[in-house]
């Protein structure tokens, strides 16, 4: 099974390598730059209760129900933007009905060409007075499409403080502890808790739930800027503006390991499915990828000409990763050899965050890449 496993990461990456991404879906997202973004792609068998759900559901910005294209919901897509707004975008196959019955006998013969895909707003929750720094779905979105109170989603803000929202945009709680600007916000596995990184140098946990702060650790001696998780959720990743990042235990709140390389702050960090790699990304332009068993860096990849504003494995099988810069660029990476896979250009201007939404097994749509740029607009890749 390990060589199956090995050999399909090695299939997908030549794959991915002779592929040709282009935005396949473009929107203006605000009236000011968007700072934040996250992705989620239903699987397939989810396609078929929970995205006709959500299809349902939305409706245009005229209140109006679509009536010119049969829609099939392929996931979700947050935006958040200096404007302190966060939109839920709906992203779809949409397929114009004219074709549609033309093509009625001919269904498994469509061509793609009649196929595009869309992202239409849903609804703008107003999350914040002041600007959105990081946005984060649950992992239980599945039950929380059912059960409204449930948070299914989590924004946090410039105003030091995390909201949770249902999935129909109304918020259940915030997250009041951090003293100044909160960076970034990222959900425990198992959905049950939280993680935020502040400005004022902590790092915390919160109870999903009840809201209540449960761990609390100064991490960096310069504000903490990102956090993740690990697989099963044993340990907890940090990155600070002094340069480094951490990997704490959080049974004991002990400091496992000190990750030093960087020469400026480090403002991002992804833990691949196998829990045997992680990268990070800094004010210094490189993305480094560590060895967590031998824990030592494995490799440095002079990756952009300017900051790298997010890193992020790909969430099935961790065989590449991205990483999305100030230079306008976002470059998938194989986790194999740490060569280049692929170069996405079409954003004027600084990526501010991009999102890699879970690809499943989805034919049909095998990945969900979206970015979003100072430039104002929310892309999706194909």
């Amino acid at each position: 099974r390990a060589l199956l496993f090995f050999n399909r990461r090695r299939k997908e990456c030549a794959n991915l390598k002779r592929s040709r991404f282009a935005p396949v879906s473009s929107v203006i997202g605000d009236s000011r730059p968007l700072s934040a973004v996250a992705s989620l792609l239903f699987e397939p068998d989810e396609g078929s209760v929970n995205g006709l759900m959500l299809a349902s559901s939305i409706k245009n910005e005229n209140d109006a129900v679509e009536e010119d294209f049969h829609t099939e919901s392929l996931g979700v897509v947050l935006s958040g933007s200096w404007t302190g707004a966060v939109k839920v975008w709906n992203v779809r196959n949409s397929v114009n009905k004219e074709n549609e019955d033309k093509e009625e006998q001919k269904e498994e013969t469509m061509k793609s060409s009649d196929v595009n895909i869309s992202c239409s707003s849903a609804y703008t929750i107003r999350a914040s007075e002041e600007r959105i720094t990081g946005l984060a779905f649950s992992p239980l979105i599945g039950a929380t499409i059912d059960n409204e109170d449930l948070p299914a989603f989590a924004s946090a803000s410039m105003d030091g403080t995390c909201a949770l929202f249902n999935f129909s945009g109304k918020k259940l709680a915030s997250l009041v502890g951090h003293v100044g600007r909160l960076a970034k916000v990222k959900y425990h596995p198992s959905g049950t808790s939280i993680a935020t990184a502040g400005y004022d140098k902590t790092i915390r946990l919160w109870d999903a739930n009840t809201s209540q702060e449960i761990f609390c650790q100064e991490a960096h001696s310069r504000p903490s800027y990102d956090c993740a998780f690990n697989g099963d959720g044993s340990l907890l990743f940090s990155t600070g503006l002094d340069s480094y990042a951490r990997m704490w235990d959080l049974r004991s709140g002990r400091c496992l390991w000190t990750m030093k390389g960087h020469s400026k702050g480090v403002t991002s960090v992804s833990v691949d499915v196998t829990n045997s790699l992680c990268v990070t990304g800094g004010e210094d332009n490189l993305v480094k990828v560590w060895d967590l068993r031998k824990q030592e860096n494995a490799y440095t990849i002079p990756a952009h000409s300017r900051l790298v504003s997010s890193v992020s494995f790909e969430p099935k099988r961790g065989c590449w990763f991205s990483s999305s810069s100030f230079d306008g660029t976002i470059k998938l990476w194989s986790a194999i050899d740490f060569s280049l896979l692929a170069c996405l250009e079409g954003h004027e201007g600084k990526v501010m965050d991009c999102s890699l939404g879970r690809a499943g097994e989805r034919r049909d749509f095998p990945g969900l890449i979206a970015s979003a740029g100072y430039d104002r607009t929310l892309k999706i890749w194909k």
